[in-house]
């Protein structure tokens, strides 16, 4: 979130962004409201996030030290229209590893205010009723389910699957 900060403060002041190669800085107004980005932003399809417990300081490659084993991995994906939550802990009361997926439907179509969509407030998860579904809703689970398998891996959680 923190390198996001330039690029969003510049577009609310209505000035041009430093320039800072180091960073991958995009203005989080596009997706808040898009009406006032800046001109030529282009928004980015999905936007990710992640918490994990313990922290660790990765390798050269971004991966985590040989042996690292995370208490929590919870990461989030959304598209312009859906959110895909994922969460996975261990479990040591139970000796077991927890995990749950939620699903929800954030804007009718791409470009809508969220806070004017249909569950601002993430308080429906379609997980529960899949049955539901409409086609952009079954479109939209397996683009966001393909992100996390693909584009960004599971940290390994013991006893749980794909970590």
């Amino acid at each position: 979130m923190w390198n996001h900060f330039a690029a969003s403060s510049s577009d609310i002041a209505e000035v041009a962004p430093p320039v800072d190669r180091l960073r991958d800085s995009v203005s989080l107004m596009q997706y808040v409201r898009p009406k006032q980005s800046a001109p030529g932003s282009k928004p980015r399809d999905h936007v990710y996030a992640e918490l994990f417990a313990p922290n660790f300081v990765p390798d050269a490659s971004g991966a985590p030290p040989p042996g690292y084993e995370a208490a929590l991995h919870h990461r989030a994906v959304r598209n312009g229209t859906h959110k895909l939550i994922e969460k996975r802990w261990w479990d040591p009361k139970q000796g077991t590893c927890g995990s749950v997926q939620e699903l929800y439907r954030l804007a009718y179509a791409p470009g809508q205010d969220p806070a004017f969509g249909p569950d601002p407030l993430e308080e429906v998860d379609l997980n529960l009723d899949p049955a539901s579904w409409d086609q952009a809703t079954k479109d939209s689970y397996k683009e966001l389910n393909g992100l996390l398998r693909i584009q960004y891996p599971a940290l390994p959680v013991p006893g749980c699957p794909g970590g």
